[in-house]
């Protein structure tokens, strides 16, 4: 902007020479206004060139930050262990997907996992290898979500799926075979590379309904995980009906 005002005034200035330099030449009749108006005209070239340089600078300059503001947006919305969304940029994208609904269509599904026993396998074999499991369950994730889905670990052990486009049933089907994938995991220890095969987990699913509150339809799948979590763990319940 500062570059842009120094030149207007510049081109300003050239205009108000080039009147005066009009009537210089049309009353003395010799070329000495006709060479003061070239000099003045290649200052006027160089302040132009100037400008542009400037303004290249700034555009890249802008196309930088705009790349840094992506990342920090991104950064900002993403878990740091796992890659995958956080709980902020999964409430985000949860409010977008219910906001953008087309009635009478399916989904959204909502899925809701939770490590089993989390605690004991930190107690046992340490928060570094708690970690370890925690990203193999988010690459489990990973493997399982197309398109629109988006996978989040909403803190601590507990994560969530959101299947825009899903019935209750599709979200079913993939519930289970997270679940059974989760299960035939066999994860490497840290220390004496020895394997431990008794990561499991629990899910509850709910599937939204129209003029649900996003609370409700959150509560409902966390419910049917709480439900899972009491029959016995390892295993996938759906939602009652709001």
């Amino acid at each position: 902007a500062d570059s842009a005002k120094a030149a207007g005034r510049q081109a300003s200035l050239f205009g108000s020479s080039l009147e005066s330099w009009q009537q210089d030449l049309v009353s003395r009749g010799d070329d000495l206004g006709l060479e003061r108006l070239l000099d003045d005209t290649r200052q006027m070239g160089t302040a132009i060139g100037l400008l542009k340089a400037r303004l290249d600078e700034s555009q890249d300059e802008v196309a930088r930050l705009k790349v840094e503001v992506a990342r920090a947006r991104e950064d900002a919305l993403s878990d740091q262990l796992t890659g995958l969304a956080n709980r902020r940029g999964f409430d985000l994208a949860l409010a977008s997907c219910i906001a953008a609904k087309i009635p009478d269509t399916a989904g959204p599904s909502l899925l809701i996992a939770d490590i089993d026993h989390f605690k004991r396998i930190n107690d046992s074999y340490g928060h570094l290898f708690g970690d370890k499991v925690i990203r193999a369950v988010a690459t489990v994730l990973k493997d399982n979500v197309k398109g629109r889905d988006i996978a989040a670990r909403c803190g601590g052990e507990e994560f969530a799926i959101l299947l825009p486009e899903t019935s209750i049933d599709g979200a079913r089907v993939v519930a289970e075979k997270i679940r059974a994938t989760i299960a035939a995991c066999r994860i490497k220890r840290l220390d004496d590379n020895s394997t431990i095969n008794n990561v499991t987990v629990s899910l509850g699913v709910s599937c939204y309904q129209g003029g649900e509150a996003i609370g409700e339809f959150v509560a409902r799948a966390d419910s049917a995980l709480y439900a899972s979590k009491s029959g016995g763990r390892n295993r996938v319940t759906l939602a009652a009906a709001a």
